[in-house]
């Protein structure tokens, strides 16, 4: 500015600006130029006035500079935040993207849920459909089987009346068949008894027939007859005669000779029951020595009975009263168990007889 005469010319610029860019709102800084008027001074020369006016050239031109690098410097700074903006704007608009592309991501696999869920909601009322028609199903056969039941309890009901009678009826039957089962064994026991009856007369028949004439005085007296003769014992239908004369006594040839007499021989033992009522009915004599002949000898190195049977009770006496002889005797002096010895051949003993015993009715 030129200003004739006293005028001084004077600029003032003031620029103002922050670090951080300006908000989008905010306006953008003001700059201003003030020229302030001095005082007049005293009129300067020609000389001076060119050199004040080049001064104040070059203070414009400085000042038009200054704005200039002021507009610069606030051009780059918005250029940089407006950068920084869209920068910060595309990583937003990118992280919506990604945000978007995740939730489709997600909507699409909610749909696939829903479709699989559907699916199954579908699967499952169908077999809710398959459920009510098999308990349909099953509620017709319940009634079917309910109406079976029922006839089967009327069935069972019957079948326990024909039963109860049935059982009644087995159990009449059962008795009648115990009273008959009773009936036949004593029908049976009657059979039997008589026939061992029919076979014991058949023995005293055969043992009367050994007879040329049947002693009947030695069985009978008072018109009454015995199994046994006179000074016998009877003994499970044997007849038993224990010699008890007085010396001299006799051999066992000589013994079983007189038993041979009256139609019987020397005794002949089968069990213990036997031995123990033979033994029972000696008597100690003389010494420990003597006793009663039985019918027992040595057949080929093996004690015999009369009858022919191999001895298998084996009542021998122990000690030295057995001997060494050829025919045994009971002595009384022995065990029920142990008390058959062996005399020498001709010593002389007592004996014991045995015959059937007479069975003279049924």
């Amino acid at each position: 500015m030129e200003n004739n005469g006293d005028e001084v010319c004077y600029s003032t610029v003031n620029i103002k600006s922050r670090k951080s860019p300006p908000r989008e709102t905010e306006e953008e800084p003001t700059i201003y130029s003030e020229v302030k008027q001095k005082k007049a001074a005293p009129a300067e020369t020609g000389q001076e006035k060119e050199e004040t006016a080049a001064l104040c050239g070059s203070r414009l031109m400085l000042l038009c500079l200054g704005i200039l690098s002021v507009l610069l410097v606030v051009s780059i700074t918005v250029i940089v935040y407006l950068s920084m903006k869209t920068t910060t704007q595309q990583t937003e608009i990118n992280n919506l993207i990604y945000n978007t592309t995740t939730q489709q991501v997600e909507i699409n696999n909610l749909n696939n849920n829903m479709t699989t869920q559907q699916t199954e909601i579908n699967n499952l009322n169908n077999e809710k459909t398959t459920l009510q028609t098999e308990i349909k199903n099953l509620t017709n056969n319940m009634t079917t089987l309910q109406t079976e039941i029922k006839n089967l309890n009327n069935n069972m009901t019957t079948l326990q009346t024909e039963i109860k009678n049935l059982t009644n009826n087995m159990t009449t039957l059962q008795i009648k068949n115990q009273n008959l089962t009773k009936e036949n064994e004593r029908m049976t026991e009657e059979n039997e008894m008589m026939q061992n009856k029919t076979k014991e007369l058949n023995k005293t028949l055969g043992f009367i027939k050994r007879f040329d004439n049947f002693p009947v005085k030695d069985y009978c007296s008072n018109k009454e007859c015995g199994p046994c003769p006179k000074n016998w014992i009877l003994f499970e239908q044997k007849c038993y005669l224990f010699y008890e004369e007085p010396a001299p006594w006799k051999t066992w040839e000589q013994s079983r000779t007189f038993c041979q007499n009256k139609n019987a021989d020397l005794v002949v033992i089968d069990n213990q029951k036997e031995q123990e009522f033979v033994t029972n009915h000696t008597i100690k004599y003389k010494d420990e020595w003597h006793g009663y002949w039985i019918g027992l000898q040595q057949v080929n190195n093996n004690w015999t009975w009369i009858d022919g049977r191999v001895d298998t009770l084996r009542f021998w006496i122990n000690g030295n009263l057995r001997g060494s002889g050829p025919y045994a005797h009971l002595n009384p002096y022995g065990t029920v168990k142990a008390n058959w010895g062996e005399p020498p051949e001709k010593f002389e003993n007592k004996f014991i007889c045995e015959l059937q015993a007479v069975i003279w009715q049924i």
